[in-house]
């Protein structure tokens, strides 16, 4: 079941960890290559050790960095679905729930998910219910909107810490920079 949510950034298509179908949909829907990976959403920063290869202070780091993130990070064994390509996700993109997901809408999902941006590949995200009725209509996604609006306009951050330190090596940086307080 593919689920078109409101983010901190744009609308997304989301599909639970275990289901096959629904991450191929997403695909299909999107008309996204197969080549590109999807990043997953977890529901807290306390699972994030369940999930990836992350030092409690880049946790904390990621705990405290003010824009909508998506971190790229080492899965643990064993943590990814069985049909995903291992060699593609050599590393996961993860997004936190409790920082990307409004309450009401976290609590009606079921984490782990598969989550990348309501759009057709290369175009223009969806910001609210209406714009993805209009643009996946008649699609496996169509009856499962959530309404509401998003909340950002631009796409997440998107950045790898460097070794086991929090320094951080930028991939896309749409929000200006800035300084953790020391």
């Amino acid at each position: 079941m593919i689920y078109c949510i409101p983010t901190d950034t744009c609308h997304g298509l989301a599909c639970h960890f275990s289901d096959e179908q629904g991450y191929h949909d997403i695909y299909s829907v999107k008309g996204r290559s197969f080549r590109k990976p999807l990043a997953f959403a977890i529901e807290t920063f306390d699972e994030i050790g369940k999930y990836a290869e992350l030092t409690d202070g880049q946790i904390e780091f990621l705990r405290a960095y003010p824009h909508p993130f998506t971190v790229l990070a080492p899965p643990l064994p064993g943590t990814l679905p069985v049909f995903l390509d291992s060699e593609m996700y050599r590393f996961v993109g993860l997004r936190i729930g409790e920082r990307c997901l409004r309450p009401e809408v976290r609590r009606c999902m079921p984490f782990p998910l598969f989550l990348t941006s309501a759009n057709l590949s290369g175009e223009r995200e969806c910001r609210n219910a209406k714009e993805c009725r209009s643009l996946f209509e008649g699609s496996s996604v169509g009856h499962e909107i959530i309404g509401g609006e998003s909340i950002g306009f631009r796409p997440s951050d998107i950045f790898s810490f460097v070794g086991n330190s929090t320094d951080i090596r930028y991939v896309r940086n749409n929000y200006s920079c800035w300084i953790l307080p020391k």
